[in-house]
């Protein structure tokens, strides 16, 4: 079972939510437990975020909304991956193996984009 980011839209939605179902001095409360500045807290209270942060992260773990969802990793490969593949590869080893360290190495920025 791996993990799958939920949207960020749905993140935001909750957390305005959060605040607007919360009592007054939300904010400060929240600054307090997390150990995060008020205004960043403010702000992505608000909804104002492009990415789950660190900062988000915490933030939804203090309000119980979770970030990640379960998700089973494909068994079978999508066609549009596949057709992309097959578009740029021109059937060498060499760049079988570049497109290979291609894929690994961006890794690193759909965990910490998307998967967090």
């Amino acid at each position: 079972m791996t993990l799958k980011a939920r949207p960020i839209k749905d993140i935001r939605h909750q957390l305005i939510n959060y605040k607007e179902s919360s009592k007054r001095g939300v904010v400060k409360r929240v600054s307090e437990a997390t150990k995060i500045d008020q205004s960043q807290v403010s702000r992505i209270l608000a909804g104002n975020f492009v990415r789950v942060s660190p900062n988000v992260r915490e933030i939804c773990k203090h309000a119980n909304i979770t970030v990640n969802e379960k998700a089973k990793k494909p068994k079978v490969l999508s066609k549009k991956l596949i057709d992309t593949i097959m578009d740029v590869w021109d059937g060498s080893p060499e760049v079988e193996e570049l497109l290979c360290n291609m894929i690994i190495s961006i890794k690193p920025t759909i965990d910490k984009n998307y998967i967090g």
